[in-house]
């Protein structure tokens, strides 16, 4: 509600010399900036309250290099692979699978977990110190960590 009182405060603002004038300081918005802008300087985050698009998330392994398949983890019929394509066109990927269940689950960086993984899997990432690192690797090969 605060966010709507905030947005319908800055149109109002607008009518009489703009939003940073009456809302913000003006070291933070000056006349070139739009209403929408004002808004969002002073409520950041605040995309859908100030009538903007939120940014798009940005695609995994788009800073990375170009690999179509390289397996960094191997033990007994599980393995852990990095597939990066073609970075920044698709979102490359780094991969728990088992060959005999054909079972395959996508590591997610936010969560720093295998995605609707069992539990076993995820546990890999604290007793194994080389999965661990493999991991590491292939979040280096996608872009997204330096080693």
């Amino acid at each position: 509600m605060s966010n709507l009182r905030a947005l319908l405060v800055c149109l109002l603002a607008s009518l009489w010399g703009g939003c940073g004038a009456a809302v913000i300081p003006a070291t933070e918005c000056n006349q070139s900036d739009s209403t929408v802008s004002c808004c969002l300087k002073r409520h950041p985050g605040a995309y859908e309250a100030c009538g903007a698009d939120a940014p798009a998330e940005r695609m995994l392994g788009a800073r990375g290099t170009r690999i179509d398949s390289k397996t960094l983890w191997q033990k007994g019929r599980v393995r852990l692979d990095v597939e990066n394509p073609a970075p920044g066109v698709r979102p490359g990927q780094l991969h728990f699978q088992d060959a005999q269940t054909g079972a395959k689950y996508l590591y997610n960086p936010a969560t720093r977990s295998f995605t609707n993984a069992p539990r076993w899997v995820n546990e890999l990432l604290t007793t194994d110190a080389t999965f661990a690192s493999s991991v590491q690797k292939g979040l280096y090969y996608l872009g997204e960590v330096a080693l």
